[in-house]
């Protein structure tokens, strides 16, 4: 039988899969694409009785086995089997932090430690003094228009966002390497950009945007704001911040217009 993808060659390979014939792996590849076939055996395939063979049996003995090796082996995993989140409980340090922040205004949104947001968060307090500590935040910075995202860890809250991005578009102050793959910004200075951070409590269907201040510390910033796991803030030149502006008010006018169109041609109909 010939190669059911060329045509042209005796096939000689099966697809574990869907039962393709082919002759070569380029036709293998090819199917795979194609019919977008994973070429892997269906073990829970369905065989008639008739065709049942000792193959078979073997097949599901194995695969039951590896089914079982995989149970044991999420019973052992400590990732898998961290306190349940849902009733309000958190481990001990995790209460703390999140305590800590929300004595700030803060609303500390806490991922599953599954979640790979969740393992890079290095975000913490420092005691300074009896009822003093200082946040430390692990700050993500975006940088759009270069499309280039650096992150910093440990960003005192005290700190303000002017000077935690002077290492990276400073015209004067920047690292070299930061300066050079964020050359637009620094090009433009530090008095061209606008920073941003998603709002993580609003509607999921529409994105929108708080504007933080340049000149602000970090503490005032995130205050009465909520935070999924540790502040993520987009820099954007002013040429285009209006993609990250909510325009309430423009949106208000045009339905304004529309009303007031609706009912004038309503009083014309009514009109003798």
């Amino acid at each position: 039988m010939s190669c059911e993808v060329c045509q042209e060659v005796q096939s000689k390979y099966k697809c574990p899969r869907c039962g393709l014939k082919s002759c070569s792996l380029h036709c293998v590849k090819r199917h795979k694409v194609s019919k977008k076939c994973s070429g892997i055996r269906d073990k829970t395939a369905y065989v008639p009785i008739k065709q049942f063979k000792e193959s078979h049996l073997l097949s599901d003995y194995r695969f039951l086995e590896d089914v079982d090796r995989k149970a044991y082996g999420a019973k052992r995993d400590p990732n898998l089997h961290v306190p349940a989140r849902t009733n309000g409980w958190l481990p001990k340090q995790l209460h703390q932090l999140r305590k800590t922040a929300r004595q700030r205004g803060v609303n500390l949104m806490l991922l599953p430690a599954t979640f790979s947001r969740h393992k890079a968060n290095t975000s913490g307090f420092k005691q300074i003094s009896k009822g003093r500590s200082v946040f430390h935040w692990r700050v993500e910075w975006q940088f759009p228009q270069c499309d280039v995202t650096y992150v910093n860890d440990g960003v005192p809250e005290t700190s303000t966002l002017r000077i935690a991005l002077e290492e990276y578009i400073d015209p004067t102050k920047a690292n070299p390497v930061y300066k050079q793959r964020l050359k637009h910004y620094c090009a433009e200075g530090m008095d061209a950009v606008r920073l941003f951070m998603k709002i993580e409590d609003c509607d999921r269907e529409k994105i929108r945007y708080n504007e933080l201040k340049l000149d602000q510390t970090l503490a005032g910033n995130l205050a009465r704001k909520c935070v999924l796991e540790f502040p993520t803030v987009i820099v954007a030149l002013k040429d285009s911040a209006e993609d990250y502006l909510d325009k309430p008010e423009q949106t208000s006018t045009k339905k304004t217009e529309t009303d007031a169109s609706d009912n004038s041609s309503t009083l014309e109909g009514s009109k003798p």
